[in-house]
């Protein structure tokens, strides 16, 4: 079991971070999946997403309202089968998953937007999605109607 605490986005060094992240399982077997300079850190086992980091410059991105979203309560599984284990390598998600690539790749670049009122951070496509899974408290995935992923929803518990 993984016990997180705050996600915590901070303005100085544009880093998305927890304050405290506890492992009772020694024998764990994470995957890190990226999108660009975001970590998707996957049990690699049960296929959950755990926790998401990374460096994200919101002096860039595009400002706009975002809703809270109604969403489905249970696991977003990724399929990691077809995925080598192997400790500490990061695999690039668009490469594993390339039908994701349009949702998040805007000529190369990573489409990010920020809510500065509700302090919401969104990664990928505006574009509405057919259904939403909040994987914990503070990341919601937007999937398209093949369950593939086209955004992260992301509401830091802190922004300093």
């Amino acid at each position: 079991m993984i016990e997180i605490q705050s996600l915590i986005y901070n303005f100085n060094e544009h880093g998305l971070y927890y304050d405290y992240v506890s492992s009772n399982s020694q024998n764990r077997k994470l995957i890190t999946l990226s999108i660009d300079t975001i970590q998707l850190e996957i049990d690699y086992d049960t296929k959950e997403i755990l926790m998401i980091t990374g460096f994200i410059p919101l002096i860039n991105a595009g400002t706009i309202s975002i809703n809270e979203q109604k969403y489905d309560e249970q696991k977003f599984l990724v399929p990691v089968k077809n995925i080598e284990y192997s400790e500490g390598i990061s695999y690039d998600y668009c490469d594993i998953f390339p039908e994701s690539s349009n949702y998040f790749l805007k000529n190369e670049v990573v489409m990010t937007f920020y809510d500065k009122i509700n302090k919401v951070i969104l990664i990928g496509t505006t574009e509405a999605a057919d259904k939403h899974i909040r994987v914990n408290k503070n990341i919601i995935c937007g999937l398209d109607e093949k369950g593939n992923l086209q955004y992260l929803q992301i509401t830091p518990d802190i922004v300093i």
